[in-house]
């Protein structure tokens, strides 16, 4: 048996099921039933129940249900660039406040936005610029910062050789090994570097090596090695933030598919086996592989997750 409270707005005149909390004070607050309602609800009756569910609230035609947003997000540029791009996923087109990394406020003038859609937009500063941006719904003070979101960097190392930059990738065939891959680089103030890397099949630098082929979702993959900074790269113009790119004709039999992931310090043991990066995630939009600290990581907002676990032959 369990409690189930019926509370009714009183303008729109619908009402809502919420289960009883036997152990907290029953209170009503504004319309959580129909979207822009400003009426309020209050506790019309209550149910006693063996059943699980909990009755929905009917449609009513011309009237749209509440549903739940955010109201803030954060987003933190790492890296200086002029052009920030950002998902919020506020289903708005929010206020904005930028600041740099001191935390001081960056003047409207000196940058322009670029409404995509509801979701997304664009920053163009005039100049190379690092720091955080913060939207607001528009209808919410400043000061609420209840359901806030935060896009703080979170990531995962893709290279397991600091002085090679050694990164393991798959392809769909076996002729992509000892075959050649051009790499693109971007770095923050839009240098752009192009070099061919050498598919290997033995790298002693990673920790998937002695493996040929792993099994995801149940397709053949054959493993091979790139080692980054032994192709010619100017290593004097690959910054901290420079965004990394595979140049190919995705369509081709030999084309690389996947980087492999692994955690420091690199052993056979910290092999990731429940997450790859597909290169299809990889471009300058995204910035999802980039460079920091001599070392090559991928953004874990566009890492895949699989399940079952990839397996290695």
């Amino acid at each position: 048996m369990r409690d189930i409270i019926v509370y009714k707005c009183d303008v729109c005149d619908r009402e809502v099921q919420l289960q009883r909390k036997p152990r907290s004070i029953e209170t009503a607050g504004r319309c959580i039933i129909t979207a822009k309602c400003r009426g309020k609800l209050y506790i019309e009756r209550l149910i006693k129940t063996t059943s699980p569910f909990i009755q929905r609230t009917e449609e009513v035609v011309g009237l749209d249900d509440f549903y739940q947003r955010n109201k803030l997000f954060k987003f933190t540029q790492l890296y200086e660039k002029s052009t920030w791009s950002i998902e919020h996923n506020l289903e708005s087109f929010p206020i904005i406040s930028v600041y740099d990394t001191d935390k001081n406020v960056i003047p409207d003038s000196e940058f322009q936005v670029t409404i995509i859609d509801k979701n997304k937009i664009t920053l163009k500063f005039n100049t190379f610029v690092s720091g955080t941006a913060e939207l607001y719904v528009r209808e919410v003070s400043k000061t609420t910062t209840v359901a806030a979101v935060s896009d703080e960097l979170e990531t995962t190392p893709v290279s397991s050789n600091a002085l090679l930059g050694t990164m393991t990738v798959l392809t769909r065939s076996a002729a992509a090994i000892g075959s050649s891959v051009s790499l693109k680089t971007t770095s923050s103030n839009g240098q752009v570097q192009f070099s061919s890397a050498t598919i290997t099949n033995a790298n002693g630098n990673s920790p998937w090596s002695g493996y040929t082929k792993v099994v995801i979702r149940n397709v053949t993959y054959y493993i091979g090695f790139i080692d980054f900074f032994s192709n010619g790269f100017n290593a004097s113009l690959i910054s901290n933030g420079t965004i990394i790119e595979v140049d190919q004709d995705d369509s081709s039999s030999t084309a690389v598919t996947h980087f492999l992931l692994a955690d420091d310090p690199f052993d056979r043991a910290d092999i990731i086996r429940d997450k790859v990066l597909e290169v299809s995630k990889i471009n300058a939009t995204t910035s999802s592989l980039f460079f920091d600290n001599d070392e090559v990581f991928c953004n874990n907002k566009y890492l895949t997750k699989l399940y079952p676990n990839l397996i290695t032959i």
